[in-house]
């Protein structure tokens, strides 16, 4: 299966492995014409029932044809022409669908201290789990999410009918860029949790603070670090990092 756009744009800007332009520009134009195409199929019924619909059949097998001889410039240029003629009615246009009210976006919630609780030292052992076990499922899918983006470039090296091949070495040593972001989530908190745990008083109480102005970094980085915001949306697999780790940071701001 060819890669999509916004696999090659992961791959390019967040993993660095240098693709042609070329390639990625080609790649741009395969995706809009299936695109645009599949809208003009679609219209199928509204072409027939136009006087000139047989002509417009035939620009558009041309387009086709062009297409699936790998020239999506020519083809695009002649779905161009279906289009605008397209776009001149020749009966009034069925009404547009009622938009649909957007939904109200909910505020997240926030952060509170529960005064119901007691037990600072139950607290920071629980953060210490929590932030622990995180820190684990965050390092296996991101073991997932580069098996799976290695796997798939060596079924595409192996396609024969795919135009650039990608250089696999190069690739294995790349793909280690995704776990900075376990560079950036780092271990600071656990061991600043240990020395809380092993301190007592106002001691613990010092570094249990130490420990609240960590997540708040870790926070800052989770809404502004680029490859937290796109791990989830890799176009490779589907994984959880960035919600998993801003609900278990949420749930630590409200213990610490």
């Amino acid at each position: 299966m060819p890669f999509t756009l916004e696999q090659l744009d992961f791959l390019s800007v967040h993993v660095g492995v240098a693709i042609p332009p070329t390639f990625i520009e080609n790649k741009r134009r395969a995706e809009e014409f299936k695109k645009r195409s599949a809208e003009i199929t679609a219209r199928s019924d509204e072409m027939k029932q136009r006087r000139d619909g047989a002509a417009l059949e035939e620009l558009f097998k041309q387009a086709t044809a062009a297409a699936g001889g790998k020239d999506f410039v020519g083809g695009l240029k002649v779905l161009d022409q279906v289009e605008s003629t397209l776009a001149i009615p020749e009966a009034p246009p069925p009404p547009p669908p009622e938009p649909k009210a957007p939904k109200p976006t909910e505020a997240p919630p926030m952060a509170k201290r529960d005064p119901s609780k007691d037990g600072a030292f139950v607290k920071l052992q629980t953060s210490r789990f929590q932030w622990s076990q995180t820190r684990d499922q965050v390092k296996a899918e991101l073991a997932s999410l580069e098996q799976v983006i290695l796997d798939e470039v060596k079924q595409i090296n192996a396609d024969p009918n795919e135009e650039f091949e990608f250089d696999l070495d190069d690739l294995a040593k790349k793909s280690k860029e995704l776990y900075t972001i376990l560079d950036k989530l780092d271990v600071r908190l656990l061991k600043t949790l240990d020395q809380a745990l092993g301190a007592e008083n106002e001691a613990r109480a010092q570094k249990q603070k130490e420990a609240a102005a960590i997540v708040k970094e870790y926070q800052v980085i989770l809404n502004s670090d680029p490859l937290v915001a796109r791990i989830d949306n890799s176009g490779f697999m589907n994984t959880n990092i960035k919600q998993t780790c801003a609900k278990i940071l949420d749930n630590l701001a409200s213990n610490l």
